[in-house]
C-alpha cells in the first residue's frame, strides 16, 4: 500500500504543478500575449481542472464555487483582465492544501530560475536593459539585470523570493537570514532603484521580529487586520482626497512619484462601476494595485476581497501563524506602490486567502448550519 500514492498527495501534487507552472511563466518575465506564456497557462489551468475533480465538494462549497465562478465571467467580460480568472482559479484551487508544502516548492522554483538569471548576468550571457527615470525632478538611470523585463517586476521577484526565504526558515530563522534577505533586496536596489522594494522587505522583517516578541503579540493581533484595512482602504481614499484636495497629498504623492495623481486621474476619467470595466494599459498606468482592481474588477469584488483578506490576517493571529500574517502585512505596503498584489502567482500570500475561506466553510458546515 505505501507504494501508491494517496488521493490527498494526488491532489497537493497536482496544486503544486499547477502552481510551479504559472511561476515559471512568471519568473520567466513571459509577456501577456505571448504564445509561450498562453500554452503554460492552459496547461496548467488542466492540472488544476483535473485536481478539483479529485475534490470532495459539500453542497454549500459547490453552489458558493459556482457563485464565485460566475461573478469571474462576469468581471473578466467587463475587465477583459485574464488576471480575475487566474485568481479565481488559485483561491478554488486551494481546497484541502498543505499551503507550507506549496510555498517551499515555489520558493525552490523560484530560486532555480532566479540563480540561472544571475549565473546568465554575471557571466554577461545576457545584457541589461537601461531605463531612465524621472524621481523629485532628477533623472534616475535604471536596469533589470539581464531579466528583459521591467526593472520594477524584477524587484518585485527578488522580494517575493526573499520573503518565501524568511517564510520558510520559520522557527530556524535568526539575524544571518535577516542580513542575507536585506542584502539581497538592496543589491537588487542598486539596479532597480525600487524603492517599494525596500519599503516592503523593511516592513517585513520589522513584522516578523515584532510578531515573535511575546510581550507585543496581544497587541499586533489586534492591530495587524486594523492596519491591513487602513493601508488597503487608505491608498483609495487618498487617491479620492487628492481629486479634491490635491495640496494636502503633494508631499505624499511627490514621495509616491506622481502614483497618486495618476490613480485619482484614472477614477476620474473610469468612475467606479459594480463589476468592472476595462481599463487600457498602453494608455493609463495605475500603479497603486487597490485603485487598480477597484477600476478594473468593481466595487463587489474589492469588498469581498478586501474583507476575507482581513479575515484571513485574524484567522493566521488565532492559529499563530503570525509568519504568514506578517507575509499578508508586507505584500499589502508593496501593493501601494505595485499593481502585482492581487497575481497570486507573485503575491504568494493569498494562498491562504483561499485557505481561510474553505476552513470557515468547513467549520460552518460542522456545526450543521
Amino acid at each position: 500500500m505505501g507504494e501508491y500514492i494517496t488521493k490527498t498527495q494526488c491532489q497537493q501534487l497536482l496544486f503544486m504543478l499547477f502552481y510551479g507552472t504559472l511561476t515559471v511563466g512568471k519568473a520567466l518575465c513571459l509577456s501577456a500575449g505571448d504564445d509561450a506564456l498562453s500554452l503554460i497557462t492552459f496547461f496548467a489551468t488542466i492540472l488544476l481542472g483535473l485536481k478539483m475533480l479529485m475534490d470532495d465538494w459539500t453542497k454549500r462549497e459547490f453552489l458558493i464555487a459556482l457563485v464565485f465562478a460566475a461573478l469571474t465571467g462576469v468581471i473578466f467580460l467587463f475587465s477583459r483582465r485574464t488576471g480575475i480568472i487566474i485568481l479565481s482559479l488559485t483561491l478554488m484551487g486551494a481546497k484541502n492544501i498543505d499551503i507550507d508544502v506549496a510555498l517551499r516548492f515555489t520558493f525552490a522554483v523560484r530560486l532555480a530560475i532566479f540563480v540561472g538569471y544571475a549565473v546568465a548576468y554575471v557571466t554577461k550571457i545576457t545584457t541589461p536593459a537601461l531605463f531612465i527615470d524621472m524621481r523629485m525632478g532628477k533623472f534616475v538611470e535604471k536596469h533589470d539585470f539581464g531579466f528583459g523585463t521591467n526593472p520594477n517586476q524584477v524587484s518585485v521577484l527578488i522580494f517575493t523570493l526573499c520573503a518565501l526565504y524568511l517564510y520558510c526558515r520559520a522557527n530556524r530563522r535568526n539575524i544571518i537570514d535577516y542580513i542575507c534577505a536585506a542584502g539581497a533586496c538592496l543589491t537588487v536596489y542598486s539596479g532597480t532603484k525600487s524603492r517599494s522594494l525596500l519599503l516592503a522587505m523593511a516592513f517585513l522583517i520589522a513584522t516578523l521580529i515584532i510578531f515573535k516578541c511575546r510581550p507585543a503579540k496581544k497587541l499586533a493581533r489586534k492591530l495587524a487586520p486594523a492596519l491591513f484595512l487602513v493601508i488597503n482602504v487608505g491608498a483609495c481614499v487618498a487617491a479620492v482626497i487628492y481629486m479634491t484636495f490635491g495640496a494636502l497629498m503633494s508631499g505624499v504623492n511627490a514621495l509616491l512619484q506622481n502614483r497618486i495623481t495618476l490613480a485619482a486621474d484614472a477614477l476620474k476619467i473610469f468612475g467606479l462601476t459594480l463589476l468592472g470595466r476595462q481599463m487600457p494599459s498602453d494608455e493609463f498606468v495605475v500603479d497603486i494595485a487597490y485603485v487598480h482592481s477597484l477600476i478594473q474588477y468593481g466595487l463587489i469584488f474589492y469588498v469581498w476581497f478586501i474583507y476575507e483578506q482581513f479575515r484571513s490576517v485574524k484567522a493566521l493571529f488565532k492559529t499563530k501563524n503570525v509568519d504568514a500574517a506578517a507575509l499578508m502585512l508586507a505584500f499589502a505596503v508593496y501593493g501601494i506602490g505595485e499593481e502585482f498584489i492581487y497575481n497570486p502567482i507573485m503575491n504568494v500570500s493569498l494562498l491562504f486567502v483561499g485557505k481561510n475561506m474553505y476552513d470557515r466553510l468547513k467549520r460552518i458546515s460542522d456545526k450543521g448550519l
